[in-house]
């Protein structure tokens, strides 16, 4: 097929030509089985090597980029806006979490800004949430000043923010604990039921046998259900008005804003939501 391809590339004729019909359908069956195939594969993973370790916390960590790729398409292949700094936002709700989740005077400057809302058992289903919404609010206070910004500049601007970002959680000991980062963060819980040997733990409400691993399979079906989430709602979010007006904006902001859209609202929602 390849010397086909070579030899017909001159007489203007067609590659699907040169590819048999049956051959056709037979790449086209692979296409759509390897998707629910890799995600049947990802299920079984926790089962599959339930004793090590290592290649868990290594399938969490792909999942976990993998959410953040979605993300990103948001920002850069939906919007079309060059986000080089988008790690910043990762860092943000990461220590926003580990602060949340730890530090008390970060409780109780809560306690005071929430006033009667405030929740006082900040445990991991509570500060999940509120860190993502810090970090869209970050998002937003960078979308502000590069509104008129595009290309090379918007590039220059986002990583230059990353970089701002990475020396202020390396610089502020007293708060982020620099290279050391934070310790003490308490571990996620299952609705509640800690992954603990006790009598009200995961395993002895189950009737299982307690096992460190619980608690790793736990965040590695997590992850996957966010990474599915996050995908989802890209699909729709692309078939809604708001991706039609990132789409618009990627392809020409000069013909988009002659149409009556608002490109800085554009803009911010695509930083926040990404």
């Amino acid at each position: 097929i390849l010397i086909e391809l070579l030899r017909h590339r001159l007489h203007n004729v067609e590659p699907a030509n040169l590819v048999p019909a049956a051959l056709r359908g037979l790449l086209a069956t692979l296409g759509r089985l390897i998707g629910p195939a890799l995600l049947g594969f990802t299920l079984l993973m926790p089962v599959i090597f339930y004793d090590q370790r290592y290649i868990l916390d290594l399938g969490i960590l792909v999942l976990t980029y993998v959410m953040l790729g979605w993300g990103l398409n948001i920002v850069v292949g939906l919007a079309g806006l060059l986000d080089l700094g988008y790690v910043a936002f990762y860092a943000v709700g990461a220590y926003s979490y580990a602060l949340l989740a730890s530090n008390d005077v970060v409780k109780d400057f809560m306690a005071e800004l929430i006033g009667p809302w405030f929740w006082p058992a900040w445990g991991f289903w509570m500060c999940l949430p509120v860190s993502g919404i810090l970090a869209a609010f970050w998002g937003i206070i960078l979308g502000f000043p590069v509104l008129r910004l595009r290309g090379d500049y918007l590039a220059i601007v986002t990583l230059a923010f990353g970089e701002i970002i990475r020396l202020v959680l390396i610089n502020w000991v007293d708060v982020t604990g620099g290279y050391a980062g934070i310790s003490g963060i308490p571990r996620p819980s299952f609705f509640g039921l800690p992954f603990n040997a006790t009598d009200e733990g995961f395993a002895a409400r189950f009737g299982l046998e307690f096992s460190p691993l619980h608690r790793t399979i736990f965040l590695f079906y997590l992850i996957l259900a966010l990474a599915l989430l996050t995908n989802l709602v890209t699909m729709r979010l692309r078939r809604l008005p708001v991706g039609r007006a990132w789409e618009a904006l990627r392809e020409d902001e000069i013909a988009c804003r002659s149409l009556g859209i608002n490109t800085t609202n554009t803009k911010l929602t695509a930083f926040a939501i990404g």
